[in-house]
């Protein structure tokens, strides 16, 4: 038999072997409490403290505000969040932010000098 049906029988049988042996039931689902999105039942997993789902509080109490503040910090632009999420980033406490962004405290920044200038924006011709 020539190498090249050796090196192909034999990568064959580790392949066939590697499908039988792996055991399918290892991986598993996250349980829906586990989800990691703010305003999303279980965005704050079971045991969460107190103080971090008040600060959170401000946030989702605006419909979309959460989607949009990930949305920016996903994207690095901050020009996408509405006026009402910018009223609700303004009521967040200054020592929530460093809670909620822990690994990044340029975000707080970002998100609120973006809504100064929302703010400062005259409002739209009806």
């Amino acid at each position: 038999m020539s190498k090249r049906a050796e090196a192909t029988i034999c990568w064959l049988l580790l392949a066939t072997c590697s499908a039988v042996l792996v055991q399918p039931g290892l991986a598993q689902l996250l349980p829906p409490n586990l989800g990691v999105i703010p305003n999303l039942p279980g965005l704050l997993p079971p045991g969460t403290p107190l103080e971090i789902q008040q600060c959170w509080s401000a946030l989702t109490n605006i419909q979309g505000c959460v989607w949009e503040i990930l949305r920016s910090v996903l994207s690095a632009q901050f020009g996408s969040i509405g006026p009402d999420c910018c009223k609700a980033i303004t009521t967040v406490n200054e020592n929530c932010w460093p809670k909620m962004f822990p690994l990044n405290p340029f975000f707080p920044y970002l998100l609120k000098g973006n809504c100064a200038r929302v703010g400062a924006a005259p409002p739209a011709p009806k």
